[in-house]
């Protein structure tokens, strides 16, 4: 049996750098080369998703584009009060014309609203009574830009009365765009 006897200070200073280069290699084989692996694994998502925010951010520029484009359009379209008091103003303003237009309103009712995915439709069913030349006025009034009525219906029928007026029964709707959050 040999007894093991103590380094002397030559072979100590072997094992000290051998232990040192094992303590390296491993530092370097099972910690950095890792680290640098996963950082450069990060650094090619990095690029990758700044290319990303940079093509997404062209389509965030070219969506506003398109909505300033489009703003002046829908902007009278919006709707500015509750569902109720639009349908009341709508009325009020039919009224309104149609008694510019010395015509007589013998019925006016509001029908359901119409929920779209982006709009909502009201409706007015009406019949008035006036001369073809007034009926033609008010429908001309009721499409002007500054009203916002299109004409769903249009039935136009002789009165029955002798001064030989007309009957007009249409339906008006108007499209009405939510506010924007």
């Amino acid at each position: 049996m040999t007894i093991a006897r103590p380094f002397n200070r030559r072979e100590k200073i072997i094992a000290w750098v051998c232990a040192g280069v094992l303590f390296s290699f491993a530092n370097r084989e099972f910690v950095l080369k890792p680290l640098q692996a996963q950082r450069a694994a990060l650094q090619r998502r990095i690029v990758e998703n700044r290319k990303l925010i940079a093509k997404e951010l062209q389509y965030v520029q070219l969506e506003r584009q398109r909505s300033a484009r489009y703003e002046p359009w829908i902007e009278p379209l919006r709707q500015r009060a509750s569902k109720e008091q639009e349908v009341s103003s709508l009325l009020s303003q039919v009224q309104q014309l149609a008694g510019e237009g010395n015509l007589e309103v013998t019925e006016m009712k509001p029908r359901k609203i119409k929920n779209e995915e982006t709009f909502k439709t009201l409706s007015i069913s009406l019949s008035v009574n006036g001369s073809l030349n007034d009926i033609l006025k008010f429908l001309h009034a009721v499409q002007s830009p500054s009203v916002n009525l299109g004409i769903q219906e249009f039935n136009l029928e002789p009165k029955s009365s002798p001064n030989n007026g007309l009957t007009c029964r249409l339906d008006l709707s108007r499209i009405l765009v939510p506010q924007q959050p």
